[in-house]
């Protein structure tokens, strides 16, 4: 199957236009459940009273708070990988057709699967942030490059760690302009979300996540040891 932009576009657009709308809201409550849990038991009113008024006393017990803050934060970034490990897993089953609808079975994995995928968003994280801190070029360089680890380790639970980065690299390898201009139309859809007030960055996060498993699936051959997945063409 001949990989273009286009092609992309236009079967994530025919999954988005089918689910969507129920994958951007799970995403929005996602987002309320992370932000409420790291936000818990620091009260941002009675900060902002504090220095209003000068009550010193008052201030520094809140101050005291944000060591649970910062405990609070981290169990809240946890839960966020978790839930969006499980969120993306739906997501590829729904575009390789194995999914009809979105259905919470796609949260049932083995514990190695999501421990994997948490260990993985570090690591991807670490490299893109570090080539981004060394001249920015590399960062986008590897960036693209190992877009795929995170949808491999989910698609693939029985392979190894490194295999993920590996298979990645393999599959991107002479994609690299295609795959960074399906980054930048990424970006250009969240800008244009952004103008339809906040659920219109989460229907744009949606379409997103349908890029990447569309252009996951197209990539997916042989020659990288990945199973031949074929994209359901039964999109209403």
């Amino acid at each position: 199957m001949e990989f273009a932009v286009s092609e992309v576009k236009n079967r994530a657009w025919k999954l988005t236009k089918k689910h969507g709308l129920v994958v951007a809201v799970v995403l929005f409550v996602i987002a309320m459940i992370t932000q409420t849990l790291s936000m818990a038991g620091f009260s941002t009113q009675d900060y902002l009273m504090a220095l209003e008024h000068g009550d010193t006393e008052a201030f520094w017990e809140l101050m005291d708070s944000l060591g649970t803050l910062s405990g609070m934060s981290l169990l809240a970034g946890l839960l966020n990988v978790v839930l969006g490990a499980g969120l993306f897993n739906c997501v590829i089953k729904m575009t390789k057709g194995e999914m009809q609808n979105f259905d919470l079975s796609g949260f049932k994995m083995s514990v190695n699967t999501y421990a994997y995928y948490f260990l993985a968003t570090i690591v991807y994280s670490l490299i893109v942030g570090l080539g981004t801190l060394l001249c920015f070029i590399p960062g986008i360089f590897f960036g693209v490059r190992l877009i795929f680890v995170l949808p491999y380790i989910l698609d693939h639970p029985e392979a190894g760690f490194g295999d993920a980065f590996k298979h990645s690299w393999d599959m991107t390898k002479g994609h690299f302009w295609s795959l960074l201009g399906l980054m930048l139309l990424y970006v250009a859809f969240c800008l244009l979300g952004l103008l339809c007030c906040c659920i219109g960055v989460y229907y744009a996060a949606a379409m997103g996540y349908f890029m990447i498993t569309v252009a996951y699936s197209m990539l997916c051959n042989d020659s990288t040891a990945c199973e031949e997945n074929a994209i359901s063409e039964n999109i209403d």
